[in-house]
């Protein structure tokens, strides 16, 4: 079964929303610079995650470009944030493997 319309801003929003999550906790961590490619991966993550969404609703020409920089960006982040034990860089790293999987998933239907 493919994936929906519906399922993918779902799986971008839920990431959106793990990736500033994650940002705004490293920012309170205590050794805060060890977190600084986390930090900033978080918020390119969201951003580009943010924009695929708009990309996705309004069913642009170029929808499958923007999925295909999130798979990515998502990657990297996942791979970031799974070396940090905390909880929430877990869950956003969960997030990212969820949306990466998902952008790869509706590239494929919509191609």
């Amino acid at each position: 079964m493919s994936i929906s319309k519906q399922s993918i801003l779902t799986k971008l929003n839920d990431c959106i929303t793990a990736c500033n999550n994650c940002y705004a906790a490293c920012l309170r961590e205590e050794q805060v610079g060890h977190m600084a490619d986390c930090i900033i991966t978080d918020r390119e993550c969201a951003d580009v995650c943010t924009l695929t969404a708009q990309f996705v609703a309004t069913d642009s020409r170029f929808a499958d470009k923007m999925l295909q920089l999130c798979k990515s960006i998502c990657i990297t982040c996942e791979e970031i944030c799974r070396a940090h034990p905390a909880d929430h860089c877990q869950k956003c790293a969960d997030a990212c493997h969820q949306c990466h999987l998902a952008c790869e998933e509706y590239i494929h239907v919509t191609v």
